[in-house]
């Protein structure tokens, strides 16, 4: 079976012109007139040739700001503003925080350029509670961002003193990557907890530039190519999101070109022909034969 390409249409996008936008990363793409419909033995292939959108969008979320400091059998909620964090931000914010939970107690709040991680210490005036944790364990939990495992980590506590250091080096960069989906494809396949699952994820683009600077990223190569589900080309979505599918909440436009191309499938007879002449050539082996007998 080989392909036969029927036609190809490049198309333009921009976010900001979409009739049908949730957000800058949630919107839909509307396709004039039809531009193409397939037959029964063609299909269409959407290849994502260049994005650009603005690395406006914050580290720190609803989705990742949520933490709660935990003592005396009770949770206490607290959230990291939102925004671009650094690490000194996070240090001030994670001490005031504490601060603010233990009224008259001091503590420091300190991160290692060489660990990647940091630790939260102090030496109480007063009673020290003893189960004393900082508990990531929540919903929208803040855990990759200041450098914890989403679980309950108890304080080491020696007599007056307690300390605490992360189990993970603190994410100040925010997202790594960003993925495209659209509800073009739902046959590629991405690995989770359940093992392989389909998925509309049609690219990845790595974040290689600092926060507010614009990013731009193109398809060499053609990797990022996919065999469409729908047989007409009509309105699709697209998404932006992180790896777990959540918006990553751009504040201005996105743009892209994607390139469609209709494809036929056409059988290839050349198999076919060679079995008709290996026929042929065994039935006159057969009448060589019988005339060599009679």
């Amino acid at each position: 079976m080989r392909r036969e390409l029927v036609q190809e249409q490049l198309l333009f996008v921009d976010s900001a012109k979409s009739s049908f936008r949730t957000s800058d990363d949630d919107f839909e793409v509307e396709i004039p007139s039809r531009t193409m419909v397939c037959a029964e033995d063609e299909f269409i292939e959407m290849e994502v040739t260049e994005c650009t959108f603005r690395r406006d969008f914050y580290a720190v979320q609803n989705y990742n700001k949520h933490f709660s400091i935990y003592h005396d059998g009770g949770d206490n909620a607290y959230s990291l503003t939102e925004g671009n964090p650094t690490a000194v931000t996070i240090d001030s914010e994670l001490k005031a925080d504490f601060e603010q939970q233990f009224p008259g107690e001091t503590f420091t709040v300190s991160w290692s350029s060489y660990t990647g991680k940091i630790t939260i210490a102090s030496t109480f005036v007063g009673t020290v509670p003893s189960d004393i944790a900082l508990d990531t364990d929540v919903e929208n939990s803040c855990h990759e961002v200041i450098g914890f495992s989403k679980k309950k980590h108890a304080f080491t506590i020696d007599g007056q003193n307690i300390t605490l250091t992360g189990d993970r080096a603190i994410n100040v960069l925010g997202e790594q990557a960003v993925f495209l989906r659209t509800s073009l494809s739902n046959s590629n396949y991405e690995n989770s907890a359940a093992g392989l699952e389909n998925t509309q994820i049609v690219a990845k683009f790595p974040i290689l530039g600092p926060p507010y600077s614009n990013l731009t990223f193109f398809n060499t190569g053609r990797l990022f190519t996919s065999k469409i589900t729908q047989r007409n080309l009509t309105s699709f979505n697209v998404r932006l999101t992180n790896e777990n599918n959540d918006l990553i909440g751009i504040q201005t436009n996105v743009t892209m070109s994607l390139t469609f191309r209709k494809y036929r499938e056409i059988q290839d007879s050349t198999p076919k022909l060679l079995n008709e002449m290996l026929r042929l050539e065994r039935v006159k082996l057969v009448g060589k034969s019988l005339g060599n007998s009679i």
